[in-house]
Order: structure tokens, then C-alpha cells, then sequence
């Protein structure tokens, strides 16, 4: 990649990153970014690659997924991804192999890449589509049943899902009727495990906010709420608001 070229995409990088949040926070229906965006992340990306046999693959596969030969280009970032030298690197990398699979239409395999990436510390743009995936494949009570734990995105799709609400962005749709509010540091923290006192306030919100009467009873505590309980919860609010017609 041409050094001067570079150098500009790394000064405009932080600018052009926040019209892109801002773009994303008009609530667009569409699943792909801008295309101005997803050249800042490019430059992104490649800034923030590891050195010299690295950086040339890395310019390699972007090249190929801004050809949208997303095959190959997926191919490259897999490869990548084992030999990435640390967690910055590596959530980039996870972050384009979500891409190329969504555009492959692997939205499952899309999900998990992008889970990846926030495991290893995207807390933006990865974020942002896997809630939007969520809510395409992941958002039913079969889907949430067995899950060990459930994360605050998760919990405002769900509720969606099931009381029928149609939305781009589920956790705001909930912070916006009252179900959910955002923890003290003004984050909405999509990531975040319910925990049983959660589940509980959350529940209670929802009648409140919905008119559906006193929340029953549930273990309130710090251990993470289960896909069971929240499922169990929600079909509670579900049965209250049919036998209200």
C-alpha cells in the first residue's frame, strides 16, 4: 500500500468513523455499510496489521473483499487469523470474515465471526451487526432455550420477537418504551450477561410499560440468568397479554 496513502487514511480514519456511527444510529434497514465506511475500516485494518509478510496478506485479502470476491477474500482473513499477532489484529480480522460470510449469505457463520471479534474486544461496528443478525437467525424461544446465559441484546430481541414488535434495533426499541434503561456510564453494553436481578427488573418494566400487571416472582440475584429463564419469563408476559385481549 502506497505510504503516503496511508498516512492520509489514517487522519481522516476518525472522522469518516464517527458519520459512520452517525449513519448507523438513523436506524438503517440495510445490513451493509456505506461504502466511504467500510474503506475508513479497510485503512483501519491495515494500519493496524502486524508487520511486513502480514501487512502484504492483510492488503491482499482487502483488496479481494473490496473486489467482492468475498470467497477469496474470506479464504485470506481465515489464514490470517490463525497467524494474528494480537487482540486488536485479531478483531479486525473477525470482523471481515463476518463480512465475507454475510455476503456469502452464512449468516450463522457470520454471527459467530462477529461473537468472535467481540470476544477478543470489538465494541463497535461487530456489535452492530451481530445484534442485526440476531435478529434474523438467532431471536426465537427454541434459539434461546438452551443457552447457558443470555446478554442484554439478546434479551430486547427476544422480547421483540415474541410480543410481536417490529424493529431495526431491538435494545433501543426497549430502551425507548421504558423495558431497559442504560447502565451508568450512559453505554447500552449490548454484551452484557442478565443476570437474575436483571431478568427481573427488566420483566417488571415490561408490564409496567406494556400494562400487563404485577411481574411474578423470580430468583433475584448476580448469577447470570439462563435462556430457559428468560424464555420462561417472556411466554409469562406473552400468556398475561393474550388473556387481556
Amino acid at each position: 500500500m502506497n505510504p503516503e496513502a496511508l498516512h492520509r487514511g489514517r487522519r481522516s480514519r476518525t472522522g469518516r468513523a464517527r458519520a459512520d456511527r452517525r449513519a448507523h444510529g438513523r436506524g438503517r434497514r440495510a445490513l451493509r455499510r456505506p461504502v466511504a465506511a467500510l474503506l475508513v475500516t479497510l485503512a483501519a485494518a491495515c494500519a493496524g496489521s502486524g508487520g511486513g509478510a502480514q501487512r502484504t496478506a492483510m492488503d491482499e485479502a482487502i483488496r479481494l473483499f473490496v473486489a467482492r470476491d468475498y470467497a477469496a477474500a474470506q479464504a485470506r482473513f481465515e489464514a490470517l487469523a490463525e497467524r494474528a499477532g494480537d487482540d486488536a489484529e485479531r478483531r479486525e480480522i473477525w470482523y471481515f470474515i463476518g463480512r465475507c460470510r454475510m455476503e456469502t449469505g452464512d449468516l450463522d457463520g457470520a454471527a459467530r465471526a462477529f461473537e468472535t471479534a467481540v470476544a477478543y474486544g470489538d465494541r463497535g461496528p461487530s456489535v452492530e451487526y451481530l445484534e442485526r443478525l440476531r435478529g434474523r437467525i438467532g431471536n426465537t424461544p427454541e434459539a434461546v432455550t438452551h443457552r447457558p446465559r443470555v446478554d442484554r441484546a439478546r434479551l430486547a430481541a427476544l422480547a421483540c420477537t415474541m410480543l410481536g414488535i417490529e424493529t431495526d434495533d431491538p435494545m433501543r426499541e426497549a430502551v425507548r418504551r421504558g423495558w431497559m434503561r442504560r447502565l451508568p456510564d450512559g453505554g447500552l453494553h449490548r454484551e452484557a450477561t442478565v443476570t437474575h436481578a436483571a431478568l427481573a427488573v427488566f420483566l417488571a418494566r415490561v408490564r409496567v410499560a406494556e400494562r400487563l400487571g404485577p411481574a411474578p416472582a423470580v430468583p433475584v440475584d448476580a448469577d447470570p440468568a439462563t435462556g430457559l429463564e428468560v424464555v420462561r419469563g417472556l411466554r409469562a408476559l406473552v400468556s398475561t397479554r393474550r388473556r387481556r385481549g
